[in-house]
């Protein structure tokens, strides 16, 4: 690995032992910085809105989508998107006593601050969604998914349950 600070020449270049240590070659120099793991959903992660449950991968910002505001669920835009290339993920299954199966990066919130890596059967995944079974297993996709809405909360609910949101306002 090159040390920060040493000359560098094909700019934009980037390497690192994981992507949580993204070492990249920015004005003739290795910066290293904090990296960005993919911590977000599957594609098809069905999410609440007004018009009914949609794809995550097909919301964009302005859509409207519940949210937790001030303890009442409300209706609010998505005020911002992401998506992660991913080679050789995994993602934590969580199937629901609901049915309802749910499919997050490891390290991805859930609304009580929790991430999903955390997360065993029987217990909640919030205060209304008990948990079945959790199972890591390999991703199928090669982008992951999230959403942040417009509430204080930065919640959203995906597959009926609440989760967190990795995005920043």
């Amino acid at each position: 690995m090159p040390q920060a600070g040493t000359p560098c020449d094909v700019e934009g270049a980037s390497c690192g032992p994981n992507c949580e240590l993204e070492i990249v070659c920015e004005g003739g120099l290795w910066v290293w910085r904090e990296g960005n793991c993919p911590i977000c959903a599957a594609p098809d992660t069905p999410i609440a809105t007004p018009t009914g449950e949609r794809a995550i991968a097909e919301l964009h910002e302005g859509d409207l989508v519940y949210s937790v505001e001030h303890g009442a669920i409300v209706a609010v835009p998505i005020v911002r998107t992401g998506s992660t290339r991913v080679i050789r993920h995994q993602v934590v299954r969580v199937t629901l006593a609901t049915g309802q199966v749910i499919e997050m990066s490891p390290g991805h919130p859930t609304a009580d601050g929790r991430t999903f890596a955390e997360l065993s059967a029987g217990e909640l995944l919030d205060p209304q969604s008990a948990i079945l079974q959790t199972a890591l297993v390999p991703y199928a996709h090669d982008r992951t998914y999230d959403i942040l809405p417009g509430s204080s909360s930065g919640v959203y609910f995906a597959a009926g349950a609440m989760v967190g949101s990795t995005l920043v306002k």
